[in-house]
């Protein structure tokens, strides 16, 4: 009898757990209904509908909840289709994106609420605001184009090209965008010829980790000929070796260590045993730390063939660092010396900073690749 009533408590504590739990629920999703948090109270209704259904009271809550979501974000719609900052009309399009995409997941859990969400209130807006955004867009387009006629700066003409883009994201005829685009590529298309000078001293490494590592290669924007007389534009590329330098730091340093230097016979109740004999011991070791430098510049100039006129050009230079260790005996007891520690025998001054050079090399041809014009 007494198990029988224990096992009783527990189901009745654990059914009434359940219960607050359950109404729990339900208090929280009448309370943001009463906060006027909407949609996440269509988020929590929605999620409970497609795991167990919802009651007749829930089904209505929802619907009450979706409308008005759906007037809330046509009012928020609305204001911002009449502000004049083309930021505006972005959060508006991005909020009626948003609207269409919750109001298909409502459908979708109920499809009779097809005829009952007011979607009406929304005709139009997508149009209006894909209309303003198009012309902002264009108009930048047309911004950026007269930029180039200005200087004849090709940069003005890709930013026209990527802003073209834009413009397909707000229904515009993709063959006027077709038509834009190819304006700014047959405007700004460049047949080039390449010119390069590397460092005498270090030519192979400059070549092989510089030169064709830049990665010049034909795109809609350049093409690479072989002959001068065919290029439109001449491009000098070239990369040196400023200097390499080294700084040698020295410091003595003093390592001791206990060491077994004998054994001593003790005898006591237990019998007798060897005891060890400690000795410190010191030695001095010459700590050599060697800094290796290289500086390397590269350069280009971009000229116009028919006019001789330099188009752009720039500098770049790059540092590589490395730090070398070394550590030589100088005197004491080698015992001393931790066994990890590596000794060698003498200094190495000689370097042929190859590994630097190298590393020099490939961060120029890194920058030049983001800077080619």
């Amino acid at each position: 009898m007494e198990h029988f009533s224990s096992n009783y408590l527990k189901i009745s504590v654990f059914g009434l757990l359940i219960i607050s739990i359950l109404f729990s629920n339900c208090k929280s999703v009448d309370k943001l209904y009463d906060q006027q948090k909407y949609e996440e109270v269509m988020n929590r209704l929605k999620s409970k509908a497609k795991k167990k259904g919802l009651d007749r009271s829930e089904w209505s809550m929802l619907l009450n909840a979706s409308n008005n979501y759906l007037r809330e974000s046509n009012d928020y719609v609305r204001r911002r289709i009449d502000s004049k900052d083309y930021s505006d009309w972005h959060d508006a399009k991005n909020r009626l994106d948003e609207t269409t995409e919750n109001v298909a997941d409502i459908i979708k859990v109920k499809d009779s609420f097809r005829e009952k969400l007011d979607i009406n209130q929304f005709l139009g807006l997508e149009q209006q605001l894909n209309q303003k955004l198009m012309d902002h867009y264009y108009d930048k387009y047309l911004e950026e184009e007269a930029k180039y006629f200005e200087r004849y700066d090709r940069k003005h003409l890709i930013k026209a090209y990527s802003i073209a883009d834009e413009l397909l994201d707000f229904n515009a005829d993709p063959l006027m965008v077709d038509s834009l685009q190819s304006f700014c590529i047959e405007e700004g298309h460049r047949s080039i010829f390449v010119e390069t000078n590397c460092d005498a001293f270090d030519n192979h490494l400059c070549y092989s980790r510089f030169v064709n590592r830049i990665n010049l290669v034909d795109n809609e924007w350049n093409s690479f000929v072989n002959r001068y007389n065919d290029a439109d534009y001449h491009l000098i590329i070239g990369a040196e070796i400023l200097n390499k330098s080294q700084n040698i730091f020295e410091s003595i340093r003093t390592y001791n260590e206990d060491v077994v230097t004998g054994y001593e016979t003790e005898t006591d109740s237990t019998g007798t045993k060897q005891k060890e004999i400690y000795t410190q011991v010191s030695a001095q070791v010459n700590e050599i730390k060697y800094e290796r430098i290289v500086v390397g510049r590269a350069y280009y100039d971009l000229i116009d063939v028919r006019s001789g006129r330099n188009i752009s050009g720039n500098n770049f230079t790059h540092t590589e660092q490395n730090d070398y260790y070394e550590n030589i005996f100088v005197s004491g007891d080698q015992r001393a010396i931790p066994a990890g520690l590596i000794l060698v025998c003498g200094r190495n001054d000689y370097y042929d900073f190859g590994t630097e050079t190298e590393d020099v090399f490939q961060g120029l041809a890194r920058s030049f690749y983001y800077s080619i014009p």
